[in-house]
């Protein structure tokens, strides 16, 4: 009967010691967020809580905070950054190897035709030649004849005419072969080709090639078509409503979307003079402050800005300070700090516009200069 009471007497105390050490480890896991509590509208925590947490405390400031307007765009290339190859005369594509994405320089040979409607050219072309040799030979005899009344103004009026005219066909045939690129000096009756060969216009990346081997190609058709992206631009859109508020010279900031997220700095340099249709939109034109920063880009990437159009004096706050509970804002301003415990006062603000990190506080009256303020890990502690 001993031995039955104390085997219960042990278990009984077993069980008990057990519940005590799980009481005991569970009150120790609840105790960093019993550091943390809330008395008489004021939020308290220790110091090993703040530094654990990355917290920061600081101050508003007042500077000049920028407005605004918001736009949206594409890079592009000025009108001179933007040439096609093409033929003014017809024909066979003979040699072609450029691609999508390769660099030319200007005056690089980029493509040869092949017609032989080229050696009919330059057969009238020397053929006016030659005559007109012998024109300009009768011509001048003529009128010499004519100043001594030897010959009949007839006669003169004849062979003037038919050097003058001769002349005419010479200097065109000179310019269509010019315009064939080939040289008229160096056409004879030894030296005459059946192929011409097509000049890159200006310097830059080919980005499309509709040319192909073995096809004839049109006066109306396009080979390539180059796009030197040496001076990129911004070409943005802003609604007429604000068109107003731009002027030369400010500020755009902007961004790719679809890349890193890196922000750029271009300046405005002309403001349409026209609102386009029913979206009642306006173009505006930027520049790059970095010139360097063209070989980032490609024509037509779509980019969001804002247009910087004025400034004010404000006091502001680092958004990390400011929590948004339900569309009502809070920020944490620091009461008291005795020893290793902080206690921190939430404090209700309006906010204003939000740029560079930075957010506009509208009832700067609640706020001072000594104000320390959690600028960094509110959120949580607003939240909870």
């Amino acid at each position: 009967m001993a031995t039955t009471y104390i085997k219960h007497f042990l278990l009984n105390s077993t069980i008990s010691l057990l519940f005590v050490g799980l009481v005991s480890c569970s009150s120790s896991t609840d105790s960093l967020e019993q550091e943390m509590e809330e008395s008489d509208g004021l939020i308290s925590l220790s110091q090993l809580q703040f530094e654990s947490s990355n917290m920061k405390l600081g101050t508003a400031k007042e500077i000049d905070f920028p407005t605004y307007i918001q736009s949206n765009g594409t890079i592009d290339v000025p009108p001179e950054g933007k040439a096609t190859v093409s033929t003014f005369y017809a024909g066979y594509v003979k040699n072609i190897s450029l691609l999508p994405g390769d660099k030319v320089r200007k005056g690089q040979a980029v493509l040869t035709l092949e017609n032989p409607e080229y050696l009919e050219i330059q057969q009238d072309y020397l053929e006016a030649k030659s005559k007109l040799a012998y024109l300009k030979s009768d011509y001048e005899r003529q009128k010499t004849l004519n100043s001594e009344k030897i010959t009949s103004n007839k006669n003169f009026m004849k062979s003037e005419a038919d050097y003058k005219v001769t002349l005419i066909t010479y200097e065109t045939l000179g310019k269509k072969l010019q315009m064939m690129n080939i040289n008229p000096k160096k056409v004879s009756e030894t030296n005459l080709t059946s192929s011409i060969t097509l000049y890159a216009p200006i310097g830059g990346y080919i980005t499309k090639v509709d040319a192909r081997k073995g096809t004839l190609l049109t006066p109306a058709a396009e080979a390539f078509e180059i796009i030197n992206t040496d001076h990129i631009h911004l070409e943005l859109r802003v609604f007429e409503k604000d068109v107003q508020k731009i002027k030369e010279g400010q500020l755009i900031k902007f961004k790719i979307p679809s890349n890193d997220g890196d922000t750029y700095e271009a300046k405005v340099y002309l403001v349409g003079k026209k609102v386009a249709g029913e979206s009642r939109i306006v173009e505006v034109h930027g520049h790059l402050k970095n010139e360097n920063e063209s070989n980032s880009f490609l024509p037509g990437m779509y980019i969001e800005a804002q247009i910087e159009v004025e400034s004010r004096k404000s006091q502001v706050l680092p958004e990390t300070a400011v929590v948004n509970v339900g569309n009502t804002y809070y920020i944490l301003v620091l009461g008291t700090k005795e020893g290793d415990n902080y206690q921190f006062k939430k404090l209700q603000v309006e906010v204003g516009k939000t740029a560079n990190g930075l957010v506009e506080i509208l009832n700067v009256d609640k706020l001072s200069n000594t104000n320390q303020i959690l600028v960094k890990g509110a959120f949580n502690l607003v939240t909870e």
